[in-house]
């Protein structure tokens, strides 16, 4: 009887550690994009979601888009910034990004989902759209720390497939940041490809 027990705690242990395993992952903050709230070695819980789950004022880890090219060049303040390309970034930035097979993610708050309005000062990227509703599917992520973020501020709308999850909370810290914001743990790369 003593068995039984035994093994039908350990199967229950087991599908709870395989549900938490696949739904949560710890990831280590690198950089100052998020200070205060969040400062580089900090470890943060996050829990995957569905993108059409994420709510404005959600701190998110979320894949960033690659600029290439020329980097600094400034979108000119024209109608033309206006349009939108089919993905839904400014026309003065289209074919300046880069798709890519080396994810970095990064950690943003969302201050606007699809339907709100483009909140004002958000140039180079967004300059001339402030006013405008955030387009269907696509998500305005910013840093905390607005000296020290690469956010929608240089990329644009980001695409709202490319979060991950949200930050649930702080869970220490860890002395040796990793060079870029990488998953802390090595099976990571697994969890992150897999279907949600």
């Amino acid at each position: 009887m003593r068995h039984k027990y035994f093994v039908s705690s350990a199967l229950i242990v087991g599908v709870v550690a395989l549900i938490v395993h696949k739904r949560f992952i710890v990831v280590t903050v690198v950089g100052n994009s998020m200070r205060p709230t969040f400062r580089s070695g900090d470890r943060v819980l996050v829990r995957r979601i569905r993108a059409t789950a994420v709510r404005r004022g959600d701190v998110v880890v979320a894949e960033q888009p690659h600029l290439f090219d020329n980097e600094e060049q400034e979108p000119n303040n024209s109608d033309a910034n206006k349009e939108l390309t089919r993905d839904g970034y400014p026309r003065s930035h289209a074919g300046s990004y880069q798709a890519t097979t080396e994810r970095v993610w990064t950690i943003k708050r969302i201050v606007a989902v699809p339907g709100d309005l483009v909140p004002a000062g958000l140039a180079p990227a967004l300059s001339g759209l402030a006013g405008d509703l955030v387009p269907p599917d696509r998500l305005i992520l910013l840093g905390d720390n607005k000296k020290a973020s690469f956010d929608s501020r240089r990329f644009g709308f980001i695409p709202s497939r490319y979060v991950l999850g949200v930050v649930v909370r702080k869970i220490g810290f860890d002395s040796r940041p990793r060079a870029s914001n990488q998953p802390s743990h090595k099976r990571m790369a697994k969890i992150l490809d897999a279907p949600s």
